[in-house]
């Protein structure tokens, strides 16, 4: 089974989060990036990071920014969640980048569908890497 790993300040919604993806993935979730930097040395265990979004130059989007480096490094792709429907918040998380990026309140489905598509690439381009 695939791992997801949740960074999500808010409980109700990291639990929601947590049981909703649940049926398709291995979750962990956490609170907070600095808590999520305690799973870089095995990023590669992980298929997919979904995390909040977090203001920019805030020590929480900093903490962050080095999840997504060293994430990235293995291969693993980011989808932000913003708060607000505001496109200033989504492109500031491409900026970051992310693969994707999702407005809160959103569709669960789509959330879902949105992810294993995410996913799904992401192992066709591991088959694919050339080898130097």
């Amino acid at each position: 089974m695939k791992k997801v790993l949740i960074i999500e300040d808010n409980v109700m919604m990291r639990l929601f989060l947590s049981n909703y993806l649940g049926n398709s993935y291995e979750v962990t979730a956490v609170e907070s990036p600095q808590q999520a930097q305690g799973f870089i040395g095995r990023a590669e265990e992980f298929s997919l990071v979904l995390s909040d979004y977090y203001a920019p130059a805030s020590e929480e989007h900093i903490a962050l920014k080095r999840v997504q480096t060293a994430m990235a490094w293995q291969g693993v792709p980011m989808v932000i969640l913003t708060d607000e429907h505001k496109s200033e918040q989504r492109i500031a998380a491409f900026q970051f980048g992310a693969q994707d990026c999702v407005s809160k309140p959103f569709n669960p489905l789509e959330l879902s569908l949105r992810l294993k598509s995410i996913v799904i690439k992401n192992d066709i381009k591991a088959v694919y890497r050339p080898v130097a």
